[in-house]
């Protein structure tokens, strides 16, 4: 049987159902409030399914040491041209539950312009065999914020801890969704908490 992560089209069935809502910005699961100077994109949370339930141990084995217990629930964002998330974090202080990990997955994002994932306060430098991947070009994105920016490649994902292993928060994890200028972006965001969500 072919593994059903060999290619995140098998997401088609998913992401285009209509259960996209506006995409809130807020503290996890409570006080979310609406705002589209910040954030304008769609997001739906995901029906658990053969397929996801897949994802969503794969995500917990790479991680090595969670469980599915401590998973959000998955959700898919969309961003049509112009939709962006401007530089946050996915973490709080005080957050309760807080979220130690994220993986964004990029799901569709034909002949796209624009998208990436950008990490303003990265400074290092990378090898000229990451530009497939890697924005190594002195582009509108990492002029405008600065730092690193991750290609929206479909079947490909960006993962990174929010919290040193001391338990303080990571600040170089500050990134955005950098503006969509041409096509539709599907994301899929993993976040893992702390403790088990239910």
């Amino acid at each position: 049987m072919p593994d059903p992560l060999s290619n995140f089209s098998n997401f088609s069935h998913i992401v285009r159902k209509p259960l996209y809502q506006k995409s809130p910005i807020g503290k996890g699961y409570v006080d979310k409030t609406y705002d589209t100077s910040i954030r304008r994109s769609q997001s739906a949370v995901l029906p658990l399914d053969p397929v996801l339930a897949c994802v969503e141990r794969r995500s917990v084995d790479f991680q090595g040491y969670k469980r599915i217990t401590q998973l959000e629930d998955l959700q898919v964002v969309k961003y049509e041209v112009g939709d962006q998330f401007r530089p946050h974090w996915d973490w709080f202080e005080g957050m309760e539950n807080p979220r130690i990990s994220t993986i964004f997955a990029y799901l569709d994002c034909e002949d796209c312009e624009g998208g990436a994932t950008q990490f303003p306060h990265y400074n290092g430098k990378f090898s000229s065999k990451w530009c497939q991947w890697v924005d190594c070009s002195d582009s509108d994105d990492s002029r405008e914020v600065g730092g690193v920016g991750f290609k929206p490649i479909s079947g490909n994902a960006v993962f990174w801890l929010n919290r040193y292993p001391n338990g303080t928060y990571h600040p170089g994890v500050w990134h955005a969704g950098m503006p969509v200028r041409k096509g539709r972006k599907y994301g899929l965001n993993i976040f893992t908490r702390e403790n088990p969500t239910s």
